[in-house]
């Protein structure tokens, strides 16, 4: 993709708590067809290390909802901060920092979130490697279990594709070459198989807009 041009990866989020620490179970399941395609893992502080280990040796990269999933996955899980993903929807100046500095990949919750980026990137010089992306919420509304859906009016999680936000979102790609990434997610338990196709659609849709 350009530098202007967003892109996706696929990333998988599932939970390995009950797994051991020896391979015969961790190893099939990195060479199973059900990570086929995938590009990042969620990264949790309760996983087996050695899970964590075995899916960078696989190639996945690791998904983190917190600054200390982020440390762990790079000095003990030993992943490459670029195949971090930083998704926590409430980030620090600290926790941008901090990620900016090591080259962490962050998505950006919030359009105010994303002026804090901006502006510590103009403190550092422009200098960080980290990408940067926004968090859609493609307002689809609910799914069958409200509580675990996050793409209604009132969710508060990411930036609501109404058109101001559009606009505003498309003028912070034209701006800024190291924004490049749309991140969506619709929700987890009760939210169909189509629900999450539509969440892709949508950022697939604003992903494709002429950026030029």
């Amino acid at each position: 993709p350009t530098p202007h041009t967003p892109h996706s990866c696929l990333a998988i989020s599932f939970l390995l708590l009950w797994l051991p620490s020896s391979d015969t179970v961790t190893d099939p399941l990195f060479r199973t067809d059900a990570l086929a395609g995938a590009d990042r893992i969620a990264a949790l502080l309760s996983w087996k290390l050695r899970a964590l280990e075995q899916a960078v040796a696989h190639g996945l990269g690791l998904e983190c909802a917190s600054l200390n999933e982020v440390i762990h996955s790079i000095e003990n899980g030993r992943c490459a901060p670029e195949r971090v993903i930083f998704d926590s929807p409430c980030k620090s100046r600290t926790d941008l920092r901090y990620c900016l500095k090591a080259g962490v990949h962050i998505n950006c919750d919030s359009m105010e979130e994303l002026a804090r980026v901006v502006e510590l990137r103009s403190e550092g010089g422009e200098t960080s490697r980290s990408r940067v992306g926004v968090r859609i919420n493609p307002l689809l509304g609910s799914g069958a279990i409200a509580m675990f859906s996050v793409s209604g009016q009132e969710s508060k999680f990411a930036i609501p594709l109404n058109p101001d936000n559009r606009s505003a979102i498309v003028a912070a790609f034209v701006a800024h070459p190291w924004l490049c990434c749309v991140h969506v997610h619709v929700g987890s338990q009760g939210c169909p198989l189509s629900m999450l196709a539509d969440g892709a659609s949508v950022a697939t849709q604003l992903a494709d807009f002429p950026y030029e």
